[in-house]
């Protein structure tokens, strides 16, 4: 019965360890991720209607942006692989 009493109160231990150590891992994420907020911005380029970049498609061709895309409705991802 002791054998028994002992293996619970480890598995408690255990169970209070693993969630101490959750919490504590979701503690810093929260802490790294609002280490950003209030942080002076960037220099932004609100109006980018005199801009055109040179850009390479998913087919790997150059396209001008925005001017080969005006009048259309788009969806722009900025996608970066290493592979």
């Amino acid at each position: 019965m002791e054998h028994e009493f002992d293996l619970i109160h480890k598995l408690k231990q255990f169970y209070h360890m693993e969630t101490l150590y959750a919490r504590l891992t979701a503690g810093f994420v929260l802490i790294f991720l609002m280490m950003g907020c209030g942080s002076p911005s960037a220099n932004l380029i609100n109006d980018l209607s005199d801009t055109s970049y040179q850009l390479v498609n998913q087919d790997s061709a150059e396209v001008a942006f925005p001017g080969d895309f005006e009048g259309r409705p788009m969806i722009v991802a900025y996608i970066y692989t290493t592979c």
